[in-house]
C-alpha cells in the first residue's frame, strides 16, 4: 500500500502552517516528530519502563502461574 503523501503533506501543512516547499525539504523523521509530539501520551505504546512499574504495582501472586490458578 503506497504511503499518501500529498494527504500527509496537506496535513502537516496544515498543522504547522509551513509552505510546501518547506514541507517536502522535510525528512522523514522530521515528518514523524510532528506527529509524535501531537500525539497524545495515552494512545502512545507502553515504554519497557512503563511496563516495569506497572508490574511493581500489580504484581503476580505468588505460586499462581496463570490466571486459572
Amino acid at each position: 500500500m503506497p504511503l499518501p503523501l500529498e494527504r500527509l503533506a496537506g496535513q502537516v501543512m496544515a498543522l504547522l502552517g509551513l509552505p510546501a516547499t518547506d514541507v517536502w525539504a522535510m525528512t522523514p523523521r522530521e515528518i514523524a516528530a510532528v506527529f509524535d509530539a501531537l500525539t497524545p501520551e495515552k494512545a502512545r505504546p507502553m515504554t519497557r519502563k512503563g511496563l516495569r512499574e506497572l508490574m511493581s504495582l500489580f504484581p503476580d501472586a505468588q505460586g499462581k502461574h496463570n490466571a486459572h490458578g
